[in-house]
This record gives C-alpha cells, sequence and structure tokens, in this order.
C-alpha cells in the first residue's frame, strides 16, 4: 500500500494484493474451492473540512482457479465506485455510494456454485451495478436513527432490457447507547 497526500485536502492511496483463498470440507465435496487473486486498486480521496468527502476508487482483480481437473476458473473484475459522506459534526451522517463492475467469468463448463460466489464477490458475470444510500441521525445523546436504503443490478446486459431486474433492499434501526 502506497499512500500520498497530494494537498491537504486531497490523497491518493495505491494497493496491491496477492493471495489464496480456500474453503475445504471433509463432508461437503461439492462446498470446497481454492483460488488465486491478484487484486489492484487506485483510490483518489477529496475532503472538505470535516463535513464533506468525495472518493473515486477502481479495482482490478484477476482470480484463477489452478486446478485444472475441476474447471480452472477465471476470473477478471473491473470495478468503478464513486462515494460520498456528510457528516454534521455529532449529529447525522449521510453516506452513499455508486459501483459500476464488469466482470468476465469463464468456468470452462464446470459449474461450481460456491468459487463463482467467491471469486465474484456476489456478482455475476457481465455488467454489475451496485448503489447505496444511508442516514444517521442522532436523536438525544444515548438514542441513534439508522436508515439504509440499498440497490443492485447483477450480471445485465445493456443491450437486453429483460436482464434489467433490480433488487431493493431497506432497513431502519433505531440503537439506545448506554
Amino acid at each position: 500500500t502506497i499512500r500520498w497526500n497530494i494537498v491537504k485536502s486531497l490523497n491518493t492511496q495505491l494497493t496491491y494484493t496477492n493471495g489464496l483463498k480456500a474453503n475445504q470440507s471433509d463432508f461437503y465435496a461439492y462446498l470446497r474451492y481454492r483460488f488465486t487473486y491478484n487484486d489492484a486498486s487506485a483510490d483518489l480521496s477529496y475532503q472538505l473540512k470535516t463535513s464533506l468527502r468525495l472518493n473515486l476508487k477502481y479495482d482490478f482483480s484477476y482470480k484463477v482457479n489452478p486446478t485444472d481437473t475441476v474447471g480452472k476458473q477465471i476470473a477478471q473484475v473491473n470495478r468503478l465506485t464513486f462515494e460520498t459522506r456528510y457528516n454534521r459534526l455529532g449529529k447525522t451522517t449521510i453516506s452513499s455510494s455508486l459501483s459500476y463492475a464488469s466482470i468476465k467469468y469463464n468456468d470452462k463448463n464446470y459449474a461450481n456454485q460456491q468459487l463463482e460466489y467467491a471469486m465474484l464477490e456476489g456478482l455475476r458475470n457481465g455488467n454489475n451495478l451496485v448503489w447505496n444510500v444511508g442516514f444517521e441521525q442522532n436523536l438525544t445523546n444515548n438514542i441513534q436513527l439508522s436508515i439504509t436504503y440499498e440497490g443492485r443490478m447483477t450480471g445485465f446486459d445493456k443491450n437486453d432490457k429483460s436482464t434489467l431486474k433490480p433488487v431493493h433492499t431497506g432497513r431502519a434501526e433505531v440503537r439506545a447507547l448506554f
């Protein structure tokens, strides 16, 4: 990881990770998987005083199942994310993000749902959009209100409207802090 504060309010961060992810199961052979991954990301962040932060991030991932006898699956993920966060000191926080991911996944006709889910991080082959908005408000010193909305469209084709099927999720929570 390399981090550089270009000026006080603008900084960038570059990250590279190489690793191995695996799941072993003696009783459930179909849950087993193992793959290597290389992740690189570039992050540009702008902070306006303490109230507003804007963030733009690009991620590239290349993941390979090295075992040819079970498919030698390959995933290439390009993801662009834009995030905002607004804080009103000690009172309110509003955050949002929008992420677009283009994924090329090849399982070579050997389907393994657990491996695919782990390699694609819950997304699907093709184009993916994920967005969310969150609102937190301190009602009193000890009570906090939180409202969250999340949406996603996974594995869609831009030219085929029948694949544009969004999923929406909303949550509301009141917390007592003591």
